[in-house]
């Protein structure tokens, strides 16, 4: 599992679709897509049920806020030499 898979969803719920989320990303909506469905496939569920309006699945819903936390985390230890 990639980070930017991650990332990608997070996006797309933070910006109320995939449309939106690859603007705000300089990427394409194709681009964007492949990197949740990368990410469905790997959980094994079905995380987005309208990448249109960035609505989640009853499944996403349950891990989004540990996609999250993910992210905070893989942060956390890029930047632990900088704070030292």
């Amino acid at each position: 599992m990639h980070t930017s898979w991650i990332k990608a969803l997070v996006a797309t719920v933070e910006h109320g679709s995939v449309e939106a989320a690859a603007r705000a990303h300089n990427m394409t909506r194709q681009g964007l897509r492949k990197r949740i469905s990368n990410l469905e496939a790997t959980t094994g569920v079905k995380l987005l049920a309208s990448s249109a309006r960035g609505t989640l699945t009853k499944a996403g819903e349950k891990r989004i806020q540990m996609f999250r936390q993910i992210l905070v985390a893989t942060d956390e230890v890029l930047n632990l030499e900088q704070a030292a």
